[in-house]
Order: structure tokens, then sequence, then C-alpha cells
């Protein structure tokens, strides 16, 4: 009987099973009596508080039996044998994962005298992924931000408390084993929720409704993909058969027994004691949750109000108490279950948040005058269908629809003053633009799974396939707003006169543009106000994956998956591409890029070599693709955001002069029809023991490679091209070290160690940073390779009289299209900002007799990378002066605390006080210089972030 025959047979005949729940995890083993003999046909009957109701599974000829599709959770397990119950177990079962569960049964045993024998998922035998999952009682109990991004950074192989792109703290977008920020994927209960623009995650989710977390770092089966860092997996809470619910009032502030550290002071060219960034901040958290009909319908519910009042370091407060930075924001979940029958689980969830913040760029290298205010609105639907007619077949559909409004403003809301840039990145007058951003995700998908036995050992085969629209729209409205009459590639009048916003900048010592009417600036750029942008990126996947264990000790996970992209400009076109060989004529030979296939193979093994579900040897091979997302398509558009043209100062004459246009009907893109997404080859093998009761040790080793970066290479100006350059690459390689201690009533830790090196290139136009407003402003490198590649083109622009153009490019590298011999590297090849070669992170928490609960969070790095940066005068920004990861920043240690305590009286009713110290010895490393080609070189930007507390006060239901 074929895979799905077979599932429609079971509908007809079967309605016994109570329905599983989508993500989900999984229970095997078998029954014996004492002397070792395997029991056929034992019954075994499954309960617990997430299931409406009790399932029944059979154990075969063999006494073996699988329990698939049971959300995280303990459930208790009670075998029976001709009617008489002979065992009793208790199983914790985790996300995606597998325990094992070796039931030894006396038989003709009176049942009050059966001992309860607890199991849980310490090493997981059958899989050769590397992944953590952490619990809702777990992370309650440690001291750690009240959001899932930061419960991901306790986690090995993670760095996330710095964020590599300004040096300042961590942003919520964690880079893991060295791909940067932006190649990782986010679900929430099984349906993606990535940011169709940015692709860092686009929901927030109240803490209180989590149930369950996990990250895939490595080693991830076919199921998952569209990632190059790594796969969360977000599990919410269920109503449940009991109702149950929480009230809690939380209050942060700084807390410092010295109010001031060292940082660089731009007006005084030195590091300078300054006070330390200072905030207040009470939220207010509520849940509920509970059966509207018993056993058949559930419910749950969060609300989460929070309020946030901020004065970082260097910023001086107005005379009315404005100037620091204020939030105001909340979110709320809701969801439904509903059981319309023993083989059908439904779910509705739906996210919303919002979010205001003041003055959002508000720092010491920002004028007052000169900051943003910043609007967030965020929904999210996710619908969930769970077909379970027995224990071999499930069938599960997703539905999701995510739509994010990112609205930013200057905050003194004016469109009519032009903006003025001071020498590097500090704005002296007005904020640069209006930037407002609509998002939207759209689609769903299905997953089958099939269990077969007796076909050379056992199966476990999954397939399924996905479906998503991303819709990603932004409009820009320059400050300073005119009209001009613009000029095209080469200096000459177009025709049309268009609305443009103006801005001014300084142009070396002798054009610094400090003055307020402009009279000593030494450029002056108009960028054109285009109207709203977007683009519509289709994309499917399918994946075909196998979980076979042709003897117990052994599982071969294998599987292949196909990642489907196309992408549509403006106009809904497809991009332009032509022969590489051509490129000097392209007219001619254009063609339409896409759509891009992806084939990613994926294999592994799992060896158990004693059979005990204590020891594990596996090894891991897989292909990974990070799809272009909204941001490569946005160079196939007609129009762009940010098209302008430039005049410098003439020293001689002190005039404006024209220098150049960037203009996507003057100077198109072209894409090369050989163009593919990013690619990641990774191997990963671990060695994995059980030592003592639910204590586990392991080693791992991790070796990754990431080819086929994309780029823009202006190789013959004004004309770009996007390709696959061959000589841009990231490599990771680790050594890691790691400890799981799993959570008891009395303590839990988990922790590593992690010996690693992270080399590449720099990031370029498709690897932006977070609120990067220009080209490639990912980690202010200015752009990869973006000089002139053609030889005739670079003599051409020499003997026009423009050679002086290049040097405004000098430093970016070059690279030639129809002659490979042709490039310059230009010392980007180095050591990654988000690179450290050690990392230690220790994660724990101690319950004592009397109650009272002791948590700790510990992380030391080693330094992460930097180097010496210089201006790049074409683009206003900066770019490398130095071979990538020349110097290294100071090691960071940091120490977080908590301690609280629990009374309870009731059957279920309890109210918890608590006390979360971050930073508890105030460590004030560095972990930013000042790294432009300036006085200041090598002073220091940020330091870590103060120690601060948290007071909680919580009541259960």
């Amino acid at each position: 009987m074929t895979l799905l025959p077979s599932l429609f047979a079971a509908l007809v005949f079967s309605s016994s099973q109570v329905a599983y729940a989508l993500e989900t995890g999984a229970a095997i083993g078998y029954v014996v009596d004492e002397t070792g003999l395997p029991i056929p046909g034992a019954e075994l009957r499954v309960s617990g508080v997430d299931l409406a109701g009790e399932r029944v599974v059979m154990a075969n000829d063999d006494g073996e039996f699988t329990i698939d599709g049971l959300s995280p959770g303990t459930y208790q397990i009670g075998v029976y044998f001709r009617g008489s119950l002979i065992a009793k177990a208790e199983v914790r079962v985790g996300l995606n994962t597998t325990t094992k569960v070796p039931i030894e049964a006396r038989l003709g045993t009176v049942s009050e005298e059966i001992e309860v024998v607890g199991y849980k998922p310490v090493v997981d035998t059958t899989s050769s992924s590397i992944s953590t999952e952490l619990t809702a009682k777990e992370i309650q109990k440690i001291p750690v931000g009240r959001t899932y991004q930061d419960v991901v950074q306790t986690m090995a192989g993670v760095s996330g408390r710095i964020d590599t792109s300004s040096g300042g703290a961590g942003d919520g977008n964690p880079s893991v084993r060295g791909e940067g920020q932006y190649g990782n994927n986010y679900t929430v209960d099984g349906v993606s929720t990535r940011d169709p623009a940015t692709k860092t995650f686009g929901t927030n989710v109240n803490f209180d409704a989590i149930e369950s977390i996990q990250a895939y770092t490595d080693g991830a089966p076919a199921e998952f993909g569209q990632f190059t860092g790594m796969m969360v997996n977000v599990v919410t809470k269920d109503g449940g058969d009991e109702h149950h619910g929480s009230a809690a009032l939380f209050y942060s502030q700084h807390a410092f027994f010295e109010d001031k550290y060292d940082i660089y002071s731009l007006d005084e060219s030195k590091e300078i004691p300054t006070i330390k960034s200072r905030f207040r901040s009470p939220t207010l958290n509520l849940t509920a949750g509970g059966p509207i009909v018993p056993e058949k319908l559930w419910y749950f519910s969060a609300l989460d109000l929070d309020y946030s009042d901020s004065i970082p370091e260097g910023v001086t407060l107005a005379k009315d108490g404005s100037g620091g930075i204020e939030v105001f924001g909340g979110q709320f979940m809701g969801k439904l279950t509903w059981f319309p029958n023993r083989s059908w689980t439904l779910r509705y969830i739906f996210n919303a948040d919002y979010s205001t913040t003041a003055n959002i760029d508000a720092s010491q290298f920002v004028a007052p005058e000169a900051t943003t205010d910043r609007r967030d609105f965020g929904l999210n639907h996710r619908f969930t269908a769970t077909l379970a007619p027995d224990d071999k077949n499930t069938l599960e559909l997703r539905f999701g629809y995510l739509n994010t409004n990112l609205d930013v403003v200057p905050s003194s809301g004016d469109e009519e003053t032009p903006s003025r840039f001071a020498r590097q990145v500090t704005l002296v007058d007005n904020a640069v633009q209006f930037d407002f951003n609509d998002r939207n995700r759209f689609g769903g998908g299905f997953t089958y799974t099939r269990f077969l036995e007796k076909l050379a050992g056992s199966h476990k085969i999954k397939t399924g396939a996905e479906y998503w629209q991303l819709v990603s729209k932004r409009e820009i409205v320059n400050t300073g707003v005119t009209d001009v009459r613009w000029l095209d590639g080469e200096g000459n009048p177009d025709g049309t006169t268009r609305p443009v916003g103006v801005q001014y900048s300084g142009l070396g010592d002798e054009f610094p543009c400090v003055e307020r009417d402009y009279s000593d600036c030494g450029s002056k750029t108009f960028y054109e106000n285009a109207g709203p942008i977007g683009n519509i990126v289709h994309t499917a996947q399918m994946y075909l994956q196998d979980d076979w264990r042709p003897i117990p000790q052994l599982t071969i996970n294998a599987g292949v998956r196909l990642d489907i992209e196309q992408g549509l400009s403006d106009t809904g076109e497809k991009p332009p591409t032509v022969d590489p060989k051509q490129y000097a004529n392209p007219e001619p030979n254009i063609g339409k890029y896409g759509p891009t296939l992806m084939p990613a193979p994926r294999f592994g093994f799992a060896l158990d070599p004693w059979n005990d579900g204590r020891t594990k040897i596996a090894g891991h091979y897989g292909q990974y693709y990070d799809l272009g997302g909204a941001g490569i398509w946005e160079w196939a558009n007609t129009r762009s955001a940010n098209n302008f043209m430039r005049f410098q100062r003439d020293p001689a004459s002190g005039e404006f002069v024209w220098q150049n246009t960037q203009d996507s009907v003057g100077s198109p893109s072209y894409y090369s029809p050989d163009l593919r997404p990013a690619v990641l080859d990774k191997i990963n093998l671990v060695v994995e023991r059980e030592i003592a009761t639910d204590l586990s040790v392991s080693l791992r080793g991790i070796y990754s490679k990431t080819s086929d970066l994309a780029e823009d290479v202006d190789t013959t100006y004004p004309n770009f091209f996007i390709m696959n350059v061959p000589i841009k690459e990231r490599t990771y390689r680790a050594l890691e070290l790691t400890v799981r201690k799993q959570i008891d009533e009395v303590w839990q830790v988990w922790g590593s160690y992690t010996l690693s090196e992270s080399f590449g290139h720099t990031p370029g136009q498709f690897e932006l940073a977070p609120g990067a407003q220009f080209g490639s402003d990912g980690n202010n490198v200015g752009v990869y390779l973006d000089d002139v590649g053609e030889r005739d083109e670079r003599e051409r622009l020499i003997n026009s009289g423009n050679g002086g153009f290049l040097n405004l490019l000098a430093g970016l590298g070059h690279y030639s299209v129809t002659d490979p011999d042709y490039y310059d590297e230009a010392g980007y090849y180095g050591y990654l900002p988000y690179q450290s070669f050690h990392q230690i992170k220790l994660n724990g928490s101690y319950t004592a007799p009397w109650g009272t609960n002791f948590g700790l969070v510990y992380e030391f790095d080693s330094g992460h990378a930097w180097e010496k940066r210089t201006l790049v005068l074409a683009y206003g920004y900066d770019g490398m002066g130095q071979g990538r990861g020349s110097r290294f920043m100071p090691p960071v240690h940091y120490v977080d605390g908590r301690v609280g305590h629990e009374f309870k009286w009731g059957k279920s009713q309890s109210f918890e006080a608590t006390l979360d110290v971050f930073n508890i010895p105030g460590f004030m490393s560095a972990v930013s210089y000042y790294t432009v080609d300036e006085p200041g070189f090598g002073s220091t930007l940020f330091r870590q972030a103060p120690r601060s507390i948290r007071l909680g006060l919580k009541f259960r239901y």
C-alpha cells in the first residue's frame, strides 16, 4: 500500500486515537519482561495535560512501540497486558526530538506496587542534528531578557549580546556560526515569521506564552530550510483542560556603584568620563487559558504592556526633559485549539504588536535635532490543522499571514530643511529622510509523516511542500524637498523635473560642513523622491526525508530539499540578464532572470553503540540556501528609492560642479543568468554521552563554507552587474564542548566552550545592517568590489577627464567579469566582525529545599574582530582602510544572577517574587572602537551594558 492511499484508508477505518499536535516530538522504545523477552501486543495508554483525552498505542511482535506527534511536555504511560497493569512510566518529550523508553514490566505484580520510571530526552540517539531545546520551566528560572531572541543567545555557537554592526548591545538578531545576523529563519507554531525584507525575526511572542524554544545550529533535516545560520522554532502554550493564568509586574532600571566610564567624545576628540546609560522600564504581563468545552475546545491568551524611558551615554537632555529614548508598546496573543473528533486538531493563533519610539537613534554621535522617531505595527495570523487517524500516519496543514509596518520619521517632523552631514556619521541638522515600510508574508503548506516497519528496518518518512508570497513596499521622502531638473548618467539634462531632497556633506578638512548656512560644505546631493516602490517574491519549497533504522543501534537521516524563488520588479517584470562576456554591449543580449532552483541534499547518521539510549556518535553533511529575499530583487526595479545627483565643490572656484548621477533608468542593473542565492556546505561530527542521570556531555566538530555570495559589480560605469563573485566567501570551523543537565525539581545546567575561527569578505548590498539607509551600510564597510572592473572602461574614464571618480572608490577593489584573473581583494578577506576565538557560556539554576530559586547566566567572549576604516567619498560612509579583522576588541565577561521565591497555597495558586541583576560585577569592557581614519582612531565608542536590575512580582493560578 502506498503512502497517501494508506492515509485515506486509515481515515475510513480508524477513529480511536486522540489528535496529534503540530511541532511535536516522539517516544520510541520496547516492552520486555523480567527475563528480557519482548511482550508483543502490550497496550500503552498515554495521558497528560497536553492531551485532550487518552491515546492508546500497541507494541508490535518484537515489543517495540512508537508514540509520535506529542507536544513538548511530560506524559504518563500505563502499560497493560491482557487487561492488567504491568508497568508505569513518565516520559518527557522534547520538540523535534525522540526519547528512548525501554520499559521492563513485571508480570503478575500488584498494580499498587509498580514503581513509576522516568525518562527524559537526555541524548537523542536517533538524530544527527545539533540542536538545543529550552522549555518554559527552564527559561523562567534564569536571568534573561523576556524575549525568545534573548533566550537563544544562551545557546552554544550563538553570538548575540553584542551587535556587531554598531558595536553596541545586541539587537535581537544573533550571528550563528559566523554567518552574520541575516541568515536565520524563525517559525512560531510551525509557521515561518521571517521578515520578508530584512530576513530577521518578524513576530514577537509574549514571553509567558512560550512553551518551548528549539534552535538548530547545525545539521538540520531537510524539513527546515531558507537559512544559513540557525533555525529557531518557538511553540506557544495551549489552553489545556484546567483553567490557569498569571498576572505579573516587572520593573527594570540601571543600578550603578560608579556612574561614569570613559568613552570617546566627538567634541573633545578623546575618551572622557561619561555618565552611563540610564533607563527605567515597567512592564505588565497577563495570561489566561483553559477549556471552553473540556476535551473539545481550549483557549489561551497573553497580553504585555511595556514602557521604557532611557538616556544613552553622552546624551544631554533639553531643558524640558526631552531628548532621551522613550518607548511605549504592547503585544497580544490569542489561541484557540479545537478537537472536532479524535483524529483532528485545529489551531488558530493571532499575534499583534505595536510600539512607538521617540528619538530611537539618540546617542553621543547624533545631534538632538537629528534624531528620528519610529512606529512599529505587526499582525500575524497562523492556522494549523493536524490529522492523525492512527499511530502510523499524520498530515499537517499550515497557513499564515504576516503584516509588519515600520515608519521612521524625523523627530522634528521637518520636511523642508535640507539635511547636513558632519565629516563622519554625526548629523548636525535635521534627520535625513522619512522612511515608510509595509511588508507582507502570505502562504502555507503541508507535511505528511508515515511510519513503516519491517522494510529493511523501520522508517519515519516525512514529505512536505510550502508556498509563500513575500511583498515589500517602501517609500522614502527626503528632507529639504524641492524640484530640480534631472541629469542623466553623463551629466546632461534628461528633460525631466523631479522632486528631491537635498543633503550637504563635508569633503576633507577644507570643506568641513559645520556652518549653519551650508557655506563651507564640500558636496551637495539631490536624492529623488520616487514614491512607493515595491517588490513581490514568490518562494516554494518541497522536501523528502527518511529516518531509517536498519538496526536498533543505527539511524540514517537522509533527505533532499528543493527551494524555488522568483522575484519581480516594481512593474511585475523579471529582472533583465546579460551574458557576462557580452556585458560591454548589453542591449542586444538581454534575457530574463529566474526562477532559481536550489536542490539541497542532507545526509547523516546517529549510532547508539550499546543500544542503551545514553551514547551517540553522529555525523552530518548538508547544504543550506539563504534565499535572496526582497533585497536582491530591488535592484531590478525601474525606479530606485535612492536615485541621486551629486555635486562637488571645486576647490579652485568654490563652485558646485556635477560629479555623478545614480539613476536606475540611466544606470540600469543587469543580472547574471547564473546568479544563485548564497549556499552553505556544512559538516558536523558529534560524540555525546549521558555520564550521570539526566547529565550529558558532548564534543562537536563543525566546518562550513559559504559561497555564491551575490554582489553588484560596477564593471562598466554607470552600469551595475549583479553576480556571484567567485572570490567572495565565508569559512567557519570550530571545536565545541557542551554539558547539559536536564531540569528537575532541584537543578539544571547547560554550558559550552567554543573554540572557533570565522573568515570571510565584506558584507555587501544584500547583507544590510539593521536600519541601513544607504547602499551596503552593513557594518559600515562600503560596497564590496564596487570599482570599475573593465580595463577599457577605466581607460575611457581617465581619457575623458573623469579619472578622479575612480579615486573616490579607492580601496574597494575591482573585478572583471570577462577576465577572471583581473581582480583585487583589497584586503577584504579576514576575520569577520562576529569572530571571537573563545566563547564560554554557563547557564543554570538551583532550587533550595526551602523553595528559593537561584539562577545564573555567565558568558565570556574573547573579543570580536575589527579594523581601521576610512571615508569612501563617492558614498559618504566608511570603507575598509585595513584588512578585515586586523584587530581584536578586549575580552568581555557577563555575569547575571537571579533569586526568586514562590509561595504556594491551594491546589495551584502561587505568588512569586524575583530579583534579576544583569552584569553583577559591573564589568565595563570595551565592545567597540572608533574605527575611522580620524584623530580619535582606536578610542572606545561603546562599553558593555552597565549593571541593571529587574524586580518581578507574579501571581499564578
